[in-house]
């Protein structure tokens, strides 16, 4: 039974995202970073995914990405380098002088967990969030 709920799980998460195919690669522009729970400020955490269209987190991709923060007249404070292993960042401190975040992904594809597959981007994503 945990077999076929496994299969199934993984099928579920592989249609979850829609992807063309060209010349044997996978291509779906529509993926973003997704800030789903922020407190950069207070506490140093910073929680994103990868999410569709629909700000749907996709918990199976994972990508490389690079985050710079700001202070409020644009100077960068902060820049950090995480594997995409875990989407659920931690600062060593708090950050409260902190106006906004910049995340960029170190390359123009993310990598299914469960298959190991690459879906390309025509460009590495980013994001600019404002914190608040």
């Amino acid at each position: 039974m945990r077999t076929f709920a496994l299969v199934l799980f993984t099928t579920l998460s592989s249609m979850a995202i829609a992807q063309t195919e060209i010349d044997g690669k996978y291509y779906d522009n529509n993926l973003r970073f997704y800030v789903v729970e922020e407190n950069v400020k207070r506490t140093g955490l910073l929680d994103i995914c990868i999410a569709d269209e629909n700000n749907r987190c996709v918990e199976n991709l994972m990508t490389g990405y690079e985050v710079w923060a700001y202070d409020q007249s644009g100077k960068v404070i902060w820049k950090s380098i995480w594997s995409g292993q875990k989407m659920r960042m931690t600062f060593k401190q708090k950050i409260p002088n902190a106006h906004s975040i910049e995340i960029k992904a170190r390359a123009p594809f993310v990598v299914n967990k469960l298959t190991t597959t690459r879906i390309y981007q025509d460009s590495p994503m980013e994001l600019r969030y404002t914190l608040k």
